[in-house]
């Protein structure tokens, strides 16, 4: 991919070939396309998750919908080494 974008960015090799016999342009659309198609499909199984969560109760917010109190909690939680990481030997 990044070979790709570096092609396409120099007028002179433009035109050239990739080993794959295309153009480095018309792959790097396709691959642009892929892209966008993966991401369209991500997005829809993502928000069907959280449909499924939000049903049994789980509900996922980000730091922007988190009260002050509540990002206290989160950043001590995550982020302080009072507690052992899950999944450590010291974890219960």
């Amino acid at each position: 991919m990044a070979n790709l974008i570096r092609m396409n960015r120099f007028k002179t090799v433009k035109s050239s070939k990739t080993e794959e016999g295309g153009s480095s342009q018309v792959i790097l659309e396709k691959v642009y396309k892929a892209m966008d198609r993966c991401q369209v499909e991500f997005d829809r199984i993502y928000q069907g998750i959280l449909e499924e969560m939000e049903e049994k109760g789980i509900c996922v917010k980000n730091e922007k919908e988190l009260t002050e109190e509540q990002s206290d909690f989160c950043r001590k939680y995550f982020f302080g080494r009072d507690k052992p990481m899950a999944g450590s030997p010291d974890a219960s």
